[in-house]
């Protein structure tokens, strides 16, 4: 039986556990330059953001941080121990009651498995860009679901 999720704004008790999750995704992309995963700081990461967190069994198994005045998702990171159990399209359409379509996002090129898992939900490739991390597309969504 799948475990039940719960999304939810984050907490400030959430902290410890975003930025553990945080770190522990950036420490296994082989796609990301180790000198920007050496230096990633949740805190200044996320500052400004809006954050929304997916829970299982009491405990905080993935988040979602946005930039709420242009509706840009910064960051969605689901435990490496959770992955596959479909976290992130929870973080996704929890998100739909909160900020309002469209979204956009840069997604690394290099970065094989999400730029798949976006396309899978919907999103569209709007235009390539570069930056520290290396080339990115933006993607943009559209519609719910």
């Amino acid at each position: 039986m799948p475990p039940s999720f719960l999304f939810r704004e984050a907490l400030a008790e959430d902290q410890a556990a975003m930025a553990r999750i945080y770190h522990r995704c950036l420490a296994s992309a082989a796609w990301m330059p180790p000198e920007v995963a050496a230096v990633a700081d949740f805190d200044r990461d996320t500052e400004d953001e809006r954050l929304f967190v997916v829970e299982s069994a009491g405990r905080v198994i993935g988040f979602i941080s946005i930039w709420e005045r242009e509706s840009f998702i910064h960051h969605l990171y689901v435990d490496p121990e959770a992955q596959g159990w479909g976290v992130g399209p929870r973080l996704l359409t929890g998100l739909e009651e909160h900020v309002p379509l469209p979204w956009r996002l840069k997604c690394s090129c290099d970065n094989h498995r999400a730029h798949q898992f976006y396309l899978r939900q919907g999103w569209l490739e709007r235009e390539t860009g570069d930056s520290d991390t290396g080339p990115y597309w933006l993607m943009e969504k559209l519609s719910p679901g």
